[in-house]
């Protein structure tokens, strides 16, 4: 039986105590050597119909190790990511669990023929189950038949591919852009789209926002992801699923919300197009709002109408935002069922992450995959939201995708209040730079045709994004 595929990036010095921990893994594992770190995703992609595994040595402070780490993890062909560090700095092992490792090994000074520290400290990464500390693989180098067998002859310059690649564009600098604005906004590594996820919906992507408790901040976040779509030139739909006490109406200034009942009143000589735009509240330009229900006892048989709304917004909008609440019935489970991206917003305070992980449960049992779903840390940088507590959070609800929110402190709960949401988003504070950034990112991500890289540039050069409503007037209108 073939072993598993492990390439490594590491000087020949380090090479036997990396190969050592790879076979402690797996004894029939092949391995192949590269000395360039900037190739390393480069040769995964080289093994299009195998799984492979990564492997390097990171000393403190490397950051071209730690852009390898984030680039491997972003392109999700890697089963694991294991660090060999040269030091037990928590910090330096908290940076290569944020980029994405699933094990760092704590190795100390890695020597060409023995390892001074007498052990090592393997801590596994969020992904895992729980921490795990064990003692080191012993210090020996790979016998001479193993060495012999893997080292010389499977070593490949940097720079090669061990298969030649399909044809097609060269896979992108590492994000290597996009990575440096979002680390300088705190905001965590986001998985990107598998082709595989792209085909199984048809029309615009779906963005469902559960939270495990209230008070986290999850409206807000939803219309303020839906403000900045819209401000991008995208055609943004919002469905406030929180069918009895909804209030994304408020968030987005609507005085006289339509109910969402009047989809079961429609005849049958109504088409559903014609349903969707009659309960449609078109908020500005490229932003309509559905929802919530005037009879809050009627959102019991609402799923069924609210699946037909979906379908029709699916090929009139070019995304969805789904705001949902803690309790979920017919209507939210289905929502979130059939969404293509899954954000868990969690904030500061007690139960975050217990709460979040039954949320993430729920979310599993109806078929969405740990792929895709973010995890949302809220709040960043306010009152008991430091470095700290955005680490516990990230690492206990274990999910690759993360991302943060600034604190907006007083200013965002009274702009929300009065329905000025939009205002603020314009402005330079810490909250609107990271929803920008974050929903830039998340856009892109889900394949949307963004036309400004931000709605900020585009603001202060005086310049309106262009109108585009999601669906044609009704007779009556307003021009």
């Amino acid at each position: 039986m073939m072993g598993s595929v492990w390439l490594t990036c590491c000087s020949r010095e380090a090479y036997a105590r990396l190969f050592t921990e790879v076979r402690a893994r797996d004894v029939q594992a092949n391995v192949l050597r590269f000395g360039g770190m900037g190739d390393l995703s480069h040769m995964i992609d080289g093994f299009p119909n195998q799984d492979v595994n990564a492997a390097l040595v990171a000393e403190a402070g490397d950051e071209d190790a730690l852009a390898a780490v984030e680039s491997i993890s972003r392109g999700g062909r890697a089963g694991q990511i294991l660090v060999l560090a040269d030091s037990r700095d928590p910090a330096w092992f908290a940076r290569l669990f944020y980029a994405g490792a699933t094990e760092v090994i704590a190795a100390g000074p890695l020597a060409a023929s023995s390892i001074e520290s007498n052990e090592a400290c393997a801590v596994r990464g969020p992904n895992d189950a729980a921490a795990v500390a064990r003692p080191a693989c012993n210090n020996e180098e790979p016998t001479a038949a193993l060495a012999s067998a893997a080292a010389p002859a499977m070593e490949m310059p940097a720079g090669r591919l061990p298969t030649e690649k399909a044809a097609g564009p060269e896979p992108r600098e590492a994000s290597r852009g996009a990575s440096s604005t979002v680390s300088s906004l705190g905001m965590g590594r986001r998985a990107l789209r598998s082709q595989g996820d792209a085909g199984q919906q048809a029309g615009a992507p779906l963005v469902a926002a559960i939270s495990g408790r209230g008070g986290v901040g999850k409206s807000t976040l939803v219309a303020s992801l839906a403000y900045c779509s819209a401000h991008m030139g995208l055609r943004a739909a919002v469905i406030d699923a929180d069918l009895m006490f909804g209030n994304q109406h408020e968030l987005l200034g609507v005085d006289a919300p339509l109910d969402l009942g009047l989809l079961l009143d429609k005849g049958v000589s109504v088409s559903p197009e014609a349903a969707a735009e009659a309960t449609a509240m078109k908020i500005a330009p490229g932003l309509t709002l559905w929802g919530p229900l005037e009879a809050p006892e009627m959102a019991e048989v609402m799923a069924a109408p609210v699946d037909e709304l979906v379908r029709v917004l699916r090929g009139a909008a070019d995304v969805l935002f789904v705001d949902t609440s803690t309790f979920w019935d017919d209507c939210v489970a289905s929502l979130v069922a059939s969404c293509d991206r899954c954000l868990v917003v969690g904030a500061p305070g007690a139960c975050a992450v217990s709460s979040s992980i039954k949320a993430m449960g729920l979310a599993s049992r109806v078929g969405v995959p740990g792929t895709k779903m973010t995890g949302v840390f809220n709040r960043f940088g306010g009152e008991g939201a430091g470095e700290e507590q955005a680490m516990r959070y990230e690492m206990g609800i274990a999910l690759h995708s993360r991302a943060r929110i600034a604190d907006g402190g007083d200013e965002v709960r009274g702009m929300a209040a009065f329905g000025h949401l939009d205002s603020l988003l314009l402005g330079p504070g810490a909250f609107a730079t990271s929803v920008r950034s974050f929903a830039r990112e998340l856009l892109r991500e889900l394949g949307c045709p963004i036309e400004a890289d931000d709605l900020g540039m585009k603001t202060a050069a005086g310049m309106r994004p262009r109108i585009r409503l999601p669906w044609k007037k009704r007779v009556g209108d307003a021009a």
